[in-house]
């Protein structure tokens, strides 16, 4: 028996292989045959100016990531962005959405999302929340 260490650029392969095997174990407990990964990018004037990476996950649409560059914060395109991605998790069979988030826990509060968990101080002053909303 032998348990090796790696790091930096030899972790990648493992992290794959860990991975594919956790997911292996995973799908034969309960099958997520409806995963489907998707993007909205926004664009102002050509250039891109934001987006969201959800994907469906069993009857769930996860909000994986969001952003918007700084000249388009605090502006309605977020919600437009997390509109288009409800919509369309709604389309595709999703009965709820989950996101997790350290810095914007009042930005989807206004959007109907309630927090369900949360780890204080991760990252250091700040707290860390998994944010759930249910759709009609």
């Amino acid at each position: 028996m032998k348990i090796e260490f790696f790091k930096g650029d030899a972790v990648d392969q493992h992290v794959e292989w860990i991975e594919k095997q956790l997911g292996t174990s995973n799908d034969r407990l309960a099958p997520n045959e409806g995963f489907q990964p998707f993007v909205f990018l926004l664009q102002i004037n050509e250039e891109k100016a934001g987006g969201i990476v959800a994907f469906k996950s069993w009857d769930w649409l996860v909000i994986d990531s969001i952003v918007l560059m700084e000249p388009y914060r605090n502006t309605a395109y977020g919600k437009l962005l997390l509109e288009k991605a409800e919509a369309y998790g709604r389309s595709i069979g999703c009965k709820r959405a989950k996101l997790e988030t350290f810095q914007a826990e009042a930005f989807y509060r206004k959007f109907g999302y309630e927090t369900h968990a949360v780890l204080h101080d991760y990252p250091p002053g700040f707290s860390f929340a998994t944010m759930v909303k249910l759709f009609d």
